[in-house]
């Protein structure tokens, strides 16, 4: 996010489902929705799309004159409708104690052959076909061009140099620039409305809240 956003963005407020958030994100945008914090599905244990969808247009209509900034968390794990892992408990289960899945995601567990990578890429995948037609029905509904783009993909076995296959690479671990995890893509919803755009002092906002480390847990950021 830092390197996206340099400065400060006063006309656009972020709406964001997905924990991995700082408080340095707060002075960056016009305000911050954690719905993360607000909307959290403890079933399913993320924020489902319908839910960004709907809470999204109730933040546009309240924001008329914002940009705004949507966060879905999908596809990111975990994978909806999926029996692979389903909790991150679930996922230290499957490892059996291995020490090495104290902090745990279906990456690294693909990578140590405790799951099978067909299944989780396909899984994946259906995570995508759920959120998608989601981000464009977003983007359809609210006033004013449109773009569906993702802060990263995931390796699955990707060589970390290509002419040398040493160490394969699982997931997105930080700092690892390989085309299948900065490569993303980049679709324009046009429309015939442009709405104004106003910049405006920051709204009052809070800390954000000490039950992000919870979150980031659930999704297997943290152990």
């Amino acid at each position: 996010m830092e390197k996206n956003f340099r400065g400060v963005f006063n006309d656009t407020v972020y709406i964001s489902a997905n924990p991995s958030i700082d408080d340095n994100e707060l002075d960056t945008f016009h305000n911050v929705v954690t719905l993360w914090d607000s909307d959290w599905d403890d079933e399913e244990g993320t924020v489902l799309p319908d839910t960004v969808v709907e809470k999204s247009l109730e933040i546009g209509e309240r924001y008329p004159e914002k940009r705004l900034v949507v966060h879905f968390l999908q596809p990111h794990y975990p994978f909806l409708g999926s029996n692979i892992g389903g909790s991150v408990e679930e996922l230290r289960k499957d490892a059996k104690g291995d020490e090495r899945h104290e902090d745990v995601n279906p990456w690294r567990m693909v990578r140590d052959g405790i799951y099978d990578p067909d299944e989780v890429w396909n899984a994946y995948v259906e995570n995508h076909r759920k959120v998608i037609p989601k981000a464009y029905k977003l983007g359809d509904e609210l006033p004013g061009k449109s773009v569906l783009t993702s802060d990263h993909g995931n390796a699955m076995g990707a060589p970390l140099i290509k002419s040398l296959d040493l160490i394969d690479i699982y997931g997105h671990p930080w700092g690892v620039h390989l085309d299948e995890i900065v490569e993303v893509p980049w679709v324009e919803i046009d429309s015939s409305q442009r709405k104004p755009i106003v910049e405006e002092k920051p709204a009052a906002t809070s800390d954000i809240s000490g039950d992000a480390k919870k979150r980031l847990k659930e999704i297997g950021y943290l152990a």
